[in-house]
């Protein structure tokens, strides 16, 4: 294939700029030139004449010519994985334990909104009980998953894991109050 990377790479963001766009922070694009592509699933592959690209949100600025625009958060294409992919308890299992060490980790989502039930089912055999929350951002909802002290969000296509956040009892009085 001989797709210009760089061109492609103005045409999603300049496509990004419409306004019911989701700013994921990752997306994933099949495309057949620098003019034509298209946004796929995780596990759609590209035919025959296409490639396929991981599209992270970076916080990058971009200078689009064409209208003159300037991007503080831009989209950058990868051919590659620029983290580790996670799809079933035992990921699950083996990032939480490196938090504990690391504080922090971030991984691309490679399961479906069904195996949610079977990795947190899994989780709690392991961990005790895992809270559960919506949570609404400017990329869409996430599911917030709390064990004793590990906070997991799930988007739609990636998975973050942090030390969970120390609150006293006092924060959770005055956010009531409020």
């Amino acid at each position: 294939m001989n797709i210009n990377v760089k061109q492609l790479e103005i045409n999603v963001n300049l496509h990004s700029l419409q306004p019911d766009f989701l700013n994921y922070e990752l997306h994933y694009i099949i495309a057949s030139g620098e003019n034509t592509f298209r946004f796929v699933n995780w596990d759609e592959e590209p035919k025959t004449g296409e490639q396929k690209f991981y599209c992270f949100l970076v916080e990058q600025e971009l200078f689009i010519p064409a209208g003159n625009i300037l991007l503080k958060e831009s989209y950058v294409l990868k051919e590659e994985p620029i983290y580790p992919f996670i799809s079933n308890y035992i990921d699950f299992v083996s990032a939480i334990e490196a938090v504990q060490k690391t504080g922090v980790a971030k991984f691309i989502r490679r399961f479906s909104d069904n195996e949610i039930d079977t990795i947190k089912n899994g989780l709690e055999k392991k961990f005790d009980a895992i809270g559960e929350h919506i949570v609404t951002s400017s990329q869409g909802q996430h599911l917030l998953m709390i064990t004793e002290d590990i906070e997991i969000s799930i988007s739609a296509t990636m998975v973050h894991f942090r030390r969970k956040a120390e609150f006293s009892e006092s924060h959770y009085h005055n956010v009531k109050e409020e």
